[in-house]
């Protein structure tokens, strides 16, 4: 990849001056405050109205959930208010000093990974919520904190997985242990031992051996402490607010000769505009005028307009939330949830089996002709362990030789924490990128899950062509 096709991420801002621009998922466990974080953030910097929240109030206290009102900024349904939950994820925007902000809300409950995971494959960074009650007794073991908030540490392997640059941990209602040091250091303490447990570390010599740095935060989102502008029950506090945190994440750069590629995230149809299907990009540009493949229609049209927050772009570029128009018929009902959008020469392939490096997480295994759910950035799909290929051994080496399980039922399997190459084949054809030339990162990287705990996760090495691309 040649040097010259690097380019910052920037846009033009409301006023506009061009900023840098960066996404960040907001995640955490049910209760830490995530979805009212969110909204506190769009509070804070003007995006969302007093109007708006007052509304809010009232509606929440019809539900007896007062403490919601910052909450329903982001969950919008009816079903989410009602039960107090996010379940689909919700994209909104804001703007730093220096910064064009796209925040992801995920889910936290475990019965919505998929969309948790959809979130989370778009975003250059996290902020992972915790509720500082959860984590403030002296010396948690890991096996303690999972009782607490397992989701918190499964959301850490998942962004990892998707490369995340920087993670926040947002010590989130600091007011709840009084404003504590002391506290606020026992969370410190607890939580820093599930990171540097999963590959993150905040020593150079790690980072420059791929591990992810992190910060922590204390704050109160509902009642607005060390948000945006330093809090005066946090004396002893001498780290960033938590928007001077965001202000300070670094912009990220794209190549601007990777395919182009963008995932399907949503279908409209504005009256008077036809249908608009809503995206994220996943890799390169998209222009107006631009001929795209629709996947696995197969079908190639040209992008009428462009359109984010109802404005008018002529271009989407990396991480970009957009609505595409097209010349030319598409009908509602012919357009799959996995649907990718793609330039016609370097479309992501439809894939009957793929060939995965995976790692399994601690205290699982992966057994042949197992059933699986495969997670990928653009959805889900059950899935068969076809093949286990190899295993590395005690001195690195990939190794053929695979350990039978004991029983009635013999099975070959992958023993915790190994990483192995296996062979997966879904249920039906389905949309990957494989690691190489034009990889498209997002859609190389797969999270297997057995309907209850995450089983491996890794990325895509080789694949089986669907008869649809060859016919």
């Amino acid at each position: 990849m040649n040097i010259e096709t690097k380019v910052l991420n920037t846009r033009k801002s409301k006023s506009g001056k061009m900023k840098e621009s960066i996404s960040i998922a907001i995640l955490g466990h049910v209760d830490s405050g995530k979805s009212t974080t969110c909204g506190r953030l769009l509070l804070s910097t003007g995006e969302v109205s007093n109007q708006e929240i007052v509304s809010n109030e009232k509606y929440a206290e019809s539900l007896n959930k007062k403490s919601f009102k910052l909450a329903f900024v982001m969950d919008k349904n009816k079903e989410e208010r009602e039960r107090g939950v996010t379940i689909s994820t919700e994209t909104r925007e804001f703007e730093t000093d220096s910064k064009i902000v796209t925040i992801v809300d995920c889910p936290g409950h475990e019965d919505y990974l998929k969309n948790a995971i959809q979130g989370m494959s778009q975003v250059g960074y996290g902020i992972i919520v915790l509720s500082a009650k959860d984590f403030e007794k002296p010396d948690m073991s890991i096996d303690e904190m999972k009782e607490s908030a397992c989701n918190a540490i499964n959301h850490l392997k998942l962004l990892r997985n998707f490369l995340v640059k920087k993670v926040i941990i947002g010590v989130n209602k600091i007011d709840e242990v009084n404003y504590s040091q002391e506290s606020y250091n026992r969370i410190v303490k607890n939580y820093s031992k599930i990171l540097e447990a999963n590959n993150f570390s905040n020593n150079p010599e790690d980072i420059a051996k791929k591990k992810i740095p992190y910060e922590f935060i204390p704050y109160s989102a509902f009642n607005d402490i060390n948000v945006e502008t330093p809090a005066n029950e946090l004396p002893w506090y001498e780290g960033s607010t938590l928007l001077g945190a965001v202000d300070k994440l670094q912009g990220r750069t794209f190549d601007n000769d990777a395919p182009a590629v963008a995932k399907l995230t949503g279908i409209m149809s504005p009256e008077g505009k036809g249908l608009i299907l809503t995206s994220t990009i996943l890799s390169g540009v998209f222009t107006v005028g631009m001929k795209v493949l629709i996947k696995p229609l197969f079908k190639e049209l040209e992008i009428k307009s462009i359109e984010s927050d109802r404005k008018s772009l002529t271009e989407a570029k990396v991480n970009d939330a957009v609505g595409f128009s097209f010349k030319g018929k598409i009908a509602r009902e012919d357009i799959a949830k996995d649907s990718v959008i793609s330039e016609i020469k370097r479309a992501p392939k439809l894939v009957s089996s793929i060939v995965v490096k995976i790692k399994t997480e601690q205290k699982v295994t992966l057994s042949h002709k197992q059933d699986v759910q495969l997670y990928i950035s653009t959805g889900r799909t059950s899935a068969v362990v076809e093949e286990i290929i190899s295993i590395q051994d005690a001195k690195g080496t990939m190794n053929s030789t695979i350990p039978v399980s004991e029983g009635k039922k013999e099975k070959k399997y992958v023993p915790s924490r190994r990483i192995a190459l296996v062979r997966l084949r879904p249920i039906k054809p389905t949309i990957v990128s494989k690691q190489g030339k034009d990889c498209v990162e997002q859609l190389s990287r797969v999270i297997i899950n057995d309907g209850k705990m995450i089983l491996a996760m890794g990325v895509v090495t080789d694949f089986e062509v669907a008869l649809s691309e060859i016919e």
